[in-house]
């Protein structure tokens, strides 16, 4: 007992230690988790932006030059851009001249890969890994301007009920869209095709001999 007597206020002490040490260790793990967790959430928002300005990129370099074709040679067939109504995107909705018009553009559309680079682009965000947010504020006007422009193609294409095609195109239109005024849409899609009107067509001149 005696023994016991002895040893008890130093167990005591040992005990208090090991109950503050436990609870420091307690703390420092709680803390490097709240970092590692700060940590992976950085490395998430820095990668979606990273993946936004990808695909900006590639709508700067890949679908515009391919889109300004497309938009040349519906100005040679005399074809102007879609004037009308944006809504549903079903093709069956539209007036009859918008239809058939849409039909005479949309044959002229076939061969170009224009509007599936569009989809490729329009993943990016519908699926989450870039932040849509800041494609939006690079390119998002000039996005919905070129929806607008072709929407009698567009919902041609994703009227088909076995195989809708242009989903994604379709769904971040929608949600870019409503950030827009009904004005600002109308002066986007008009500032479109003055851009786009007032490129040259660049052609290569002949060598011809000096005789």
């Amino acid at each position: 007992m005696n023994i016991i007597n002895v040893v008890r206020p130093y167990a005591e002490v040992l005990y208090f230690i090991a109950g503050v040490g436990l609870l420091i260790v307690a703390s420092y793990g709680l803390r490097q988790l709240q970092l590692l967790k700060e940590d992976i959430r950085t490395r998430n928002v820095r990668a979606a932006r990273e993946k936004a300005i990808e695909a900006a990129n590639q709508y700067t370099r890949e679908f515009i030059p391919t889109y300004n074709q497309l938009w040349l040679k519906m100005r040679k067939a005399s074809l102007s851009s879609y004037d009308g109504p944006v809504s549903d995107f079903n093709f069956d909705s539209l007036a009859a001249p918008l239809q058939e018009k849409g039909l005479k553009r949309c044959d002229l559309n076939m061969g170009s890969n224009a509007f599936n680079i569009m989809e490729a682009i329009a993943v990016y965000f519908t699926s989450g890994i870039a932040d849509e947010s800041i494609g939006f504020r690079i390119f998002g006007r000039s996005y919905c301007a070129t929806v607008g422009s072709n929407y009698d193609i567009i919902s041609l294409c994703h009227s088909d009920k076995a195989c809708p095609h242009y989903q994604n195109i379709v769904q971040l239109y929608r949600t870019w869209s409503a950030r827009l005024s009904k004005e600002e849409l109308k002066a986007a899609r008009s500032e479109l095709d003055k851009n786009i009107s007032s490129i040259a067509e660049d052609r290569l001149e002949h060598i011809q001999p000096d005789i």
